[in-house]
């Protein structure tokens, strides 16, 4: 928690509105996973995971290992989900990150970016931790074209990561919903709920 009560008072929110469970989606993950070692930033090369940093090859802890940060920095996210149960607060979704192109220039704020490619290696490598940690929470995967997941969404193999996927229309006039959703529809199927979170 940031602060003492932080989690109980969640839990007390959570207990009086009679929700299911929490979205657990990231803005940015903690600051030791980011190649920019925060949680804010604007630098293009370096507000995304450690891994995809520019100097990864001399990282004085991975030293390069991709499929060791990947491992654990898996673990590190299931360890979040138990923290909260821990806490008595129950886990219904889970994503990787909040809008993963996010390449805003301006008032900075906790995020983290990734490239189409990134974003499919870091959730090809982490969704299955969730997964197996508990079948029952929703992974949803979420962008403005689902660009990121794109290419999830198309392998058989691992398309049943994704539970739900997520749309922004941030600034967009309402009707957008009438032309975007059909189009991404008819582009990635039916099998998959729809919906906006922000």
């Amino acid at each position: 928690g940031r602060w003492p009560e932080q989690m109980s008072e969640l839990r007390e929110m959570v207990e009086a509105a009679g929700i299911e469970g929490l979205s657990l989606e990231y803005w940015s993950p903690a600051p030791f996973w980011k190649a920019n070692g925060a949680y804010v930033g604007t630098n293009k090369l370096t507000n995304l995971l450690r891994c995809f940093g520019p100097d990864f090859a001399n990282d004085p802890v991975y030293h390069g290992d991709t499929n060791r940060f990947f491992k654990d920095f898996a673990a590190a996210l299931v360890r979040d989900i138990q923290y909260l149960r821990e806490r008595k607060l129950p886990v219904k979704f889970w994503g990787l990150q909040n809008e993963p192109r996010a390449w805003s220039v301006g008032a900075d704020y906790s995020r983290c970016v990734y490239t189409p490619a990134q974003y499919d290696r870091a959730f090809s490598a982490v969704a299955p931790a969730i997964r197996q940690f508990d079948p029952k929470i929703e992974i949803i995967a979420d962008s403005w074209e689902l660009d990121c997941i794109a290419a999830v969404l198309r392998d058989p193999a691992r398309r049943s990561l994704v539970d739900a996927l997520v749309l922004h229309h941030i600034g967009s006039d309402a009707n957008q919903v009438l032309t975007q959703v059909p189009a991404l529809r008819a582009k990635y199927g039916n099998d998959k709920p729809m919906f906006q979170n922000e």
